[in-house]
């Protein structure tokens, strides 16, 4: 991941590098992305490029991880559920993301919403840890966590590829009032065994 650097002039060059990514994705294609690319439109050299990562999988991995620390900060501002939020916090990390729908197109493009994933799995783990710990919760289990990271993020998938046409309320109202599926109607054909 990148290499921990806090001045401002490092938390700059990070954020040219990570802009220069975004742009490079939009213009390039994500088949063709380079670091030399990157290094040109963000007008660094080499050496400051790996001053602050060492791949380009870094970066991705470093804005996802400022990210999913700033839902959390978010989480504590304005994570109150809304009145007819089943799941919580699904309407304010719709708020959230939002806002952020470039990420979310860069890492379709880069095929890398799997690193979402692992981050927001890897965040959560850390909260419910922190939570056990001050015992305000129940150990929630691992496969819940993953389970509950894979959906938030399939559904800002979807979210973005319709050009996020409902709005935070919209669609968070929908999945909220959407039935839970019955699978005891269906009938399996059963195969005959000679």
């Amino acid at each position: 991941m990148g290499k921990v650097l806090d001045d401002t002039r490092s938390i700059k060059s990070k954020e040219n590098i990570y802009n220069a990514l975004l742009m490079s994705s939009l213009e390039q294609g994500a088949e063709r992305i380079t670091i030399t690319y990157i290094m040109k439109k963000a007008e660094i050299s080499r050496s400051t490029f790996y001053r602050h990562f060492s791949s380009l999988d870094d970066v991705i991995q470093f804005k996802l991880q400022e990210t999913v620390e700033q839902l959390f900060e978010f989480f504590k501002i304005k994570g109150k559920p809304h009145k007819s939020d089943k799941y919580l916090l699904l309407y304010p990390t719709l708020v959230f993301f939002r806002n952020r729908i470039d990420l979310l197109r860069l890492l379709i493009n880069l095929k890398e919403t799997d690193t979402l994933k692992q981050v927001l799995y890897s965040n959560l783990k850390q909260v419910n840890k922190k939570l056990l710990k001050a015992e305000k919760q129940v150990d929630v289990e691992d496969f819940y966590l993953e389970n509950c990271s894979s959906s938030i993020v399939t559904l800002l998938v979807l979210w973005t590829k319709t050009g996020m046409s409902q709005s935070p309320e919209e669609l968070s109202l929908a999945i909220n009032n959407a039935k839970a599926v019955s699978y005891t109607h269906l009938t399996l054909p059963t195969k005959r065994i000679v």
